[in-house]
């Protein structure tokens, strides 16, 4: 099997386990194809440029799920000063509409104490007119 497949790249597996732990990176970069193992001419163009483009994208996936962790802590973040926001709209405009309610109850207690007055006058006038009968 091995001579007729050799140092493929798509014959090595991706991942080596072992009880040991994890692979060292120069088990990742022998399985790199670089143009000295490399047998067929279409396989001379693909070159190893540097380390990180054969090492598995850990580096990115980390990168990805950091900014994306930050970018749903902003949004949280944002929600939580919109709703604070408007908790103080709803606020200002509840005391706005308890202000205008008191003082229109304020001016209808005035008139009907007012209108009570008079009609105590009123009374007090009927009873001095029934009291000196003319």
């Amino acid at each position: 099997m091995d001579s007729l497949f050799g140092d493929k790249g798509w014959v090595s597996p991706p991942a080596v386990a072992s009880s040991e732990g994890p692979a060292t990176p120069s088990t990742s970069i022998s399985s790199c194809p670089s143009p000295l193992t490399s047998q067929s001419p279409s396989m001379d163009n693909f070159e190893c440029q540097d380390i990180s483009s054969c090492k598995p994208k850990k580096r990115k996936v980390e990168i990805i799920l950091e900014s994306f962790i930050t970018d749903l802590k902003n949004n949280k973040d944002q929600l939580k000063e919109e709703r604070r926001k408007e908790l103080l709209e709803r606020e200002e405009k509840r005391l706005e509409r308890w202000k205008i309610n008191r003082a229109e109850r304020k001016q209808m207690h005035k008139e009907t104490s007012e209108i009570q007055k008079s009609l105590v006058n009123v009374l007090q006038q009927l009873v001095g007119q029934q009291s000196n009968p003319k």
